[in-house]
């Protein structure tokens, strides 16, 4: 069996890497674990109740919350299953008033929300969205599976048409409305298939060695097409993930999780490095240590290699500070996968002396998420670039006459259906795609890496 449809990575799950602990979160400083077989079953169920709700296939089903937990992934495998379009936002106190406008443009069928305050909101609101029918509150602190309406038993009715419409639902359907959170002023809507999410998480595992042993610590929120990539990696490789919601303390997540992979955007990573180094200082303007290394790495930002002595210097500094930084990490991350701008030189060099791997990629959520990732072995790993152009993917680089960089240029089954402009023109979305501009600026080096150039 091959995944092809998103909610088809429970069954494969279940087929090849049965998990006790396929997903998890922190409720209350207490871990909570679920198996493959628990989501399948709540998945299923939940999927039941929305079609015995009156969700239909094409409907889009919009979910509002600032953190993500275990609740948000079911919901979505839910809403996949029984037809439904996938709309996740990430929202807050402050931008509530997007979650109204959005139901709105979507005509969303129904909503959930992961903050009481959110539901409470859209309620003051609801009788002004004719097409809304429902709104379910998933706080993790009030949830529970013995109350909540879509857990109870479903129909039986409903279970024969969950069985027909999984029958039906076509891997070129539309599955999620992503909205970009890039560099331009209005966040575009980006339609994506089935088929784009799975054909870009394949690919990126060709290029990981996640496997059933090992766990993810998510970060991101679940909104950001990257994050959502990732996770359908793991799940289809038999790992675990696990969420650190924005309450708990990061450090206290990943001293109980203990995962060997984290991953971030480039604005997160910088701000995670800042924050190890800030508290390293312990409340003074600069740490010894840290300026040794600093200067260290000054010495030749074109490479990772240190001279004999430096080398010394840092296997010291290693022993009384890095350590102690690896082990506030849990003690077995192997790497943190990061996408978006190029990491700056000094930061990447700065990781690799402490022990913690980067593994750089780059892509855009008009292209699923990832266009390329720096692997492990050596033929696909290369410093400074922004990793393999994945396998599944034809890059073109539009250069004009003498001219070392140009905008790149991608083609393949990752590549979106189209940007929403409106739930009527659904159907046109499937016309054959030609090439995507990304609006970036790059090159291709050595065999098939990418190189971006910074933005002005």
């Amino acid at each position: 069996m091959q995944a092809q449809r998103y909610f088809d990575i429970l069954t494969y799950q279940n087929q090849f890497f049965p998990n006790k602990r396929a997903l998890g979160h922190l409720k209350a400083g207490k871990k909570i674990n679920f198996s493959s077989q628990e989501i399948a079953m709540y998945v299923g169920n939940m999927a039941c109740n929305l079609i015995d709700k009156g969700l239909k296939k094409g409907d889009y089903v919009c979910l509002f919350g600032p953190t993500t937990d275990v609740w948000w992934v079911l919901a979505e495998l839910a809403i996949s299953s029984a037809g439904g379009v996938v709309v996740p936002i990430e929202i807050t106190n402050e931008n509530l008033v997007e979650t109204i406008n959005l139901l709105r443009d979507t005509q969303s069928k129904f909503c959930f929300t992961f903050a009481q305050e959110i539901q409470f909101y859209i309620q003051d609101f609801e009788e002004q969205i004719s097409t809304l029918k429902g709104i379910f509150n998933f706080d993790k602190q009030f949830v529970t599976i013995e109350k909540h309406a879509l857990f109870n038993n479903p129909s039986p009715e409903s279970q024969i048409t969950l069985e027909t419409m999984k029958g039906v639902i076509h891997e070129d359907d539309l599955a999620f409305l992503l909205y970009t959170r890039g560099t331009t002023a209005k966040p575009k809507g980006i339609l994506l298939s089935h088929k784009n999410i799975l054909e870009n998480a394949q690919a990126m595992l060709k290029l990981s060695p996640l496997n059933c042993d090992h766990r993810h610590l998510s970060i991101t929120h679940i909104s950001h097409s990257f994050e959502r990539v990732v996770l359908t990696a793991v799940m289809l490789s038999g790992a675990s993930s696990f969420f650190q919601s924005g309450v708990e303390n990061f450090y206290f997540a990943t001293k109980r999780i203990k995962p060997h992979f984290l991953s971030m955007s480039t604005e997160d990573c910088l701000l995670f490095l800042k924050k190890l180094t800030d508290e390293s200082k312990k409340g003074k303007q600069s740490n010894p240590a840290l300026d040794m290394v600093m200067r260290i790495c000054k010495k030749n930002l074109e490479t990772f290699t240190v001279g004999f002595w430096d080398w010394i210097i840092i296997k010291f500094i290693d022993l009384t500070l890095f350590k102690a930084w690896r082990k506030k990490l849990g003690n077995k991350l192997q790497a943190i996968y990061v996408i978006g701008s190029p990491l700056d030189s000094l930061s990447a060099k700065f990781f690799h002396h402490a022990g913690i791997e980067i593994k750089e990629g780059y892509g855009l959520t008009e292209a699923t998420a990832l266009v390329s990732l720096n692997g492990y072995a050596d033929d696909t790993t290369r410093p400074k670039t922004s990793g393999k152009i994945m396998h599944n993917l034809k890059v073109r680089i539009a250069t004009k006459k003498n001219q070392e960089y140009g905008e790149i240029l991608v083609k393949g089954p990752s590549v979106m259906r189209s940007y929403f402009t409106g739930i009527e023109e659904q159907p046109g979305l499937t016309e054959k795609q030609e090439w995507l501009s990304t609006g970036d600026v790059g090159k291709i080096v050595d065999d098939n890496f990418l190189i971006i150039a910074p933005r002005d």
